[in-house]
Order: C-alpha cells, then sequence, then structure tokens
C-alpha cells in the first residue's frame, strides 16, 4: 500500500492503530513547513552582494572584500589586472590611485549565475612637505676688520627636495642671498649672522596630515671680528756671501698674511735694483756688479692691503776663480808605461767644480779627477787639464769659471833596475856565517819586485837579506839579481874570500874564568882570531868542573890565552 493510505479492516480500527495514523499524516505538514522558512530566508538575501573595507581606500593600503549572499565557489575580479582569485572573503591591494570595477560571481542553489559588481575609488596616499635643516659654516671663524668672511650653506638640507632660496643677515644692516656667500665687518665687535633657507615644497608620503609644517628653517652663529693683523714678511738667501757677479736666490715662501692672502713681494737689492711680483712668485734672483754689504728688502702685501717688510745684509765678496793643478804618479814613464794623472788638488773657493776635461797630446782625452793614461811611444807629450764651475753665471763668461793647468810627460827609452849588495863580515872565515844585504838596490823605471842570490858554491836563495856560510877557504863570486815592476832585471857581481885558520896546528889553551856559558858561535869566532884549534880544548870552570866542549851559552865570560892574550866576550 502506498504511504498515507489505509486498508478497512477491523483490526486497524483499535485506539492504538489510530495513534499511529494521526502521527504519519502530520510529518508532509512538518516538511512544507520547513521548506517555506528555507525559501523565504533566500528571498531576504540578495543574489551576489558583497561588502568592502575600508570604504575609501588608499594606494597600497589591503582593502577586504567579503560576499554575503550564499554562493557556490564565489570569484572576484579586482579590475586592475591581477588574476581572479576565489573565496568568501579575500583582501586586495591596489598599486595606484583610480576607479576600479570590482565583480563578483558565483553559482547559486539551481546552478545558476550569479554577478555582482561594484566601484571602488582608490585615494591616493596623502603627502605633506618636510622642513628643511638650514646649517652653514664660516671661514675664517675669527675674521679681521675689513677682511673677506665666506658663509657657505651647503650643508643645509632639505629631505623633500631642493631649497629655493638662502637669505642671509649678516648682523651689521647688511644681507645677501645665496647658497654661498662673502662679507667683511668694517669694525672690531662680535656679530650675529643668521641663515634662513626656504624648503621647495615638494611632498613626502604621510598619512598624518593633521597640520601643515613650517617650510622655512634658520640657523644662527656669533662671528667676533678682532683688529687686522699686518703680513709677517720673511726670506732667507743663497749663497751667505756671494761673488761679484754670481747669482743670488732669494726665497720668500717663509712670509704668511695671518688675515688673508699675500698678494706681492717687492724686492729692494740694495744696489738700486728692485723687483715686484706676484703673491704666486716667491723665489727671486739676482746679480751684483760690485762688492761691499748690501741692504735686501722684502715687503709684502696681503689682499687686504696689508703690508709687513723685513730688511737683511748680505756681503759680496770679489770673484775667485778655480785653480786647476796635474800630478803624475809616474814623472819618467817608459813606453807602454801607465801614467795615473791626478787632478785632486784642484781647487774652487766655492767648491763648485762639476768638469774634468783631459787632453794627453798624444791625439787622445778623458775626463774624471782621476785618469790613467800610456803614451804609445818615446817623446815629450803636453798634457793638459780644463775644470769647469757649476757656479757659472749668466753675467760671467766661462772663462772666469774655469781653469786650465799643463803638464810636460817625457817618455824616454827604459832603464833596467839596479842591482846593489853589501855583505859582512868582509873576510869570513870557513863556517863563518856571511850576511847579505841588497836593500841598496832600486829601480829606475819602477819598483823592485824580487832579489835572487847566487853564492858561487851551489846555493841560492831569494830575499832582501840573507846569510850563508861557507864551508871551504877560497874565494867565490856572489850575484844578485833584481826584478822591477815592470819585469825588467839588473844584476850585481861580487868576489868573497874565505880565510881558513892562521895557525891550524898551534895548541892553545884558553882559561875561563867565572861561571856561566858563551855561544858557540862567538867562541868559533874568537878562536878563528885568537887561532884557537879545533880539537876540543880544556875548558876550566870555578870549582873544578872540567868539559870536553866549548863553553854553554848565555854567560859572559873572560878567556885567556898562553902568551898573556886576553879577551872578554859575551852574549
Amino acid at each position: 500500500m502506498r504511504y498515507g493510505t489505509f486498508q478497512s479492516e477491523p483490526v486497524l480500527r483499535r485506539p492504538a492503530s489510530l495513534r499511529v495514523k494521526r502521527r504519519v499524516r502530520n510529518n508532509p505538514f512538518l516538511i512544507r513547513i520547513l521548506a517555506f522558512f528555507l525559501f523565504a530566508m533566500l528571498l531576504i538575501i540578495p543574489a551576489g552582494a558583497f561588502t568592502f573595507s575600508p570604504p575609501s581606500p588608499q594606494v597600497g593600503q589591503s582593502v577586504y572584500f567579503t560576499n554575503t549572499k550564499w554562493m557556490n565557489n564565489p570569484q572576484w575580479n579586482f579590475g586592475d589586472g591581477t588574476p581572479v582569485v576565489s573565496g568568501a572573503s579575500v583582501s586586495h591591494t591596489f598599486s595606484s590611485a583610480a576607479t576600479y570595477t570590482v565583480v563578483n560571481f558565483g553559482t547559486g542553489i539551481d546552478y545558476e549565475t550569479i554577478t555582482d559588481q561594484k566601484s571602488v575609488i582608490v585615494q591616493p596616499v596623502p603627502v605633506i612637505p618636510v622642513t628643511p635643516n638650514a646649517v652653514f659654516t664660516v671661514y675664517p671663524v675669527s675674521p679681521a676688520v675689513n677682511q673677506l668672511v665666506t658663509f657657505d650653506a651647503s650643508g643645509t638640507y632639505d629631505p623633500s627636495g631642493i631649497v629655493k632660496f638662502y637669505s642671509w643677515d649678516f648682523g651689521d644692516d647688511r644681507t645677501a642671498e645665496g647658497k654661498v656667500v662673502t662679507h667683511s665687518y668694517s669694525v672690531a665687535r662680535s656679530y650675529t649672522a643668521t641663515l634662513r633657507v626656504l624648503g621647495s615644497g615638494y611632498l613626502i608620503e604621510t598619512s598624518d596630515v593633521s597640520s601643515t609644517p613650517n617650510l622655512l628653517d634658520s640657523e644662527s652663529r656669533q662671528i667676533p671680528v678682532r683688529s687686522p693683523q699686518s703680513p709677517v714678511a720673511k726670506f732667507t738667501f743663497s749663497p751667505s756671501s756671494p761673488e761679484e757677479g754670481e747669482t743670488v736666490y732669494f726665497y720668500a715662501s717663509g712670509s704668511s698674511a695671518p688675515d688673508g692672502t699675500i698678494m706681492s713681494y717687492q724686492w729692494t737689492f740694495g744696489d738700486g735694483i728692485t723687483a715686484t711680483m706676484s703673491g704666486f712668485e716667491t723665489t727671486a734672483s739676482h746679480a751684483y756688479s760690485g762688492t761691499g754689504t748690501k741692504s735686501v728688502t722684502l715687503t709684502v702685501t696681503d689682499n687686504n692691503e696689508n703690508s709687513g717688510s723685513l730688511t737683511q745684509q748680505l756681503t759680496v765678496v770679489p770673484f775667485t776663480r778655480p785653480d786647476a793643478v796635474i800630478t803624475a804618479d809616474n814623472p819618467s814613464p817608459q813606453p807602454g808605461q801607465a801614467v795615473r794623472f791626478d787632478a785632486s788638488k784642484s781647487v774652487d773657493p766655492k767648491g763648485l767644480i762639476d768638469r774634468y776635461e783631459w787632453t794627453f797630446g798624444d791625439g787622445t782625452s778623458g775626463s774624471g779627477k782621476t785618469v790613467s793614461h800610456t803614451f804609445p811611444g818615446e817623446g815629450s807629450y803636453l798634457v793638459t787639464l780644463t775644470i769647469r764651475s757649476s757656479g757659472l753665471s749668466d753675467t760671467k763668461n766661462a772663462a772666469a769659471y774655469s781653469d786650465t793647468a799643463t803638464y810636460q810627460a817625457v817618455v824616454s827609452p827604459y832603464t833596467p833596475p839596479v842591482a846593489y849588495f853589501v855583505f859582512s863580515p868582509a873576510r869570513p872565515g870557513e863556517r863563518e856565517t856571511v850576511s847579505f844585504d841588497g836593500s841598496g838596490s832600486y829601480g829606475t823605471d819602477g819598483s823592485i819586485k824580487s832579489y835572487h842570490w847566487e853564492f858561487g858554491d851551489g846555493y841560492v836563495a831569494d830575499d832582501i837579506r840573507v846569510t850563508h856560510a861557507y864551508q871551504d877557504a877560497k874565494t867565490y863570486t856572489v850575484t844578485l839579481t833584481v826584478t822591477d815592476s815592470n819585469n825588467k832585471q839588473g844584476a850585481r857581481s861580487m868576489a868573497i874570500p874565505v880565510e881558513g885558520n892562521l895557525f891550524p896546528f898551534l895548541i892553545l889553551v884558553p882559561v875561563v874564568v867565572g861561571t856561566g856559558a858563551v855561544s858557540v858561535d862567538q867562541y868559533k869566532k874568537f878562536c878563528r882570531r885568537k887561532a884557537c884549534p879545533k880539537v876540543p880544548v880544556e875548558v876550566r870552570w870555578s870549582g873544578g868542573i872540567a868539559l870536553k866542549e866549548p863553553p854553554p851559552e848565555g854567560v859572559k865570560i873572560d878567556v885567556q890565552f898562553s902568551g898573556g892574550i886576553r879577551e872578554e866576550r859575551g852574549k
């Protein structure tokens, strides 16, 4: 059976069945009431309606959009070219001031298209101008009367743009306009200088528009003006004792102007000559034509027309020229032998010799304080030295600052060295030591560098002084050969007779008195002169000591021979 219909059976008429029937019939009614209520609600809510806040947004400010009616998948087009977004509540920021048409669209309950749109007017951000900051500097900070003072407002800053104008009040009823101005004060006292600036009026973005700012700003400061100071003149000069005709340089760079800038240098040189230089020319030069003391005056003038002066004395001495001198280390050179010429003894009273020029008389030349030269052959050569001084002045000719000296170099044929020697004793005996001395040798064209001895018995030696003993009595020829620094040689020979014992078979016994010893050499020399035997002799010492040999060394002895011969010996 269908819902809401009943069969006419008696069983169904019971009270319990009646209650069931009554409950079932009420359900359609409740459904209709609920549907009506929902329909009424849909009629009250407008289709596609939305709101946004704030109502008058500004550029860059977030705007919140809210859908106020049920809509399936609501979407938003903000009208500024940005992508469409979805959502019941969204936010958006507009980048420029304009009127935008915002569209909200979606589908309703029956999937019908719902669209709504509204105009959103976006306002520009309010802006206001910013006050400039007036700043200025003063130079000099403590100027003198009539000194030009610079007022500089370059440090002024306007954050909103460019300063329109700069107005100055110097505190002495004088005014000016401009970023950088100059002014001078005529009376020494303190002044209040004031700078006023006006901003450009350009605006910066801000949300505070409660008050209009002032575009003017100012700054003041005290300017102490003092009495003027005169410039100070200072100068030095060089050389300190100039010669007549020599250029003197004057240096005024030490001058100063406390209240300004030096504009001119006026020179009076003390000999009737003057010169005026600009403020950039601190060096002057002058050459005096006479000798004596000169009064030099410098006057400096600054830009305030104040002046200062200084006078100094300088003495001009007579002119002295350089003196050239030549020395040579080899006064008699040989062909091919180098000669060293030296100009060190040349003088210049000013110590300014800077060039040494040589000609050697054989077609060659050289330069320098010392030179070495070898002449090509025998003959006489005129060597010339010319010295030149760097003190040469425009007022003097070159001859006044130069000098010339000459030297006659004679190149002669070569002369070998001369060998010369002596020996001692003059008549040596057998085995006696002979001393030879060759220090008397000399070189005519060079120094002796070696000595060679040949003693005539097969022995040789090399030294300036040597010794030798001959074993046999006979005459020997001794030869000394010397070699000089030019490898040239000279020789000398001498005959030396060597004598034997005078009484070889005479036996004399000496008597030694005292203690000590005598050297063997002394004993041998003594015996040679006194004809002592070659065989050992008996030597008696005090105390009864007897030795079969010559006495020991180191003691002075008294020797007495038979026959009354006596001699005192000692080491």
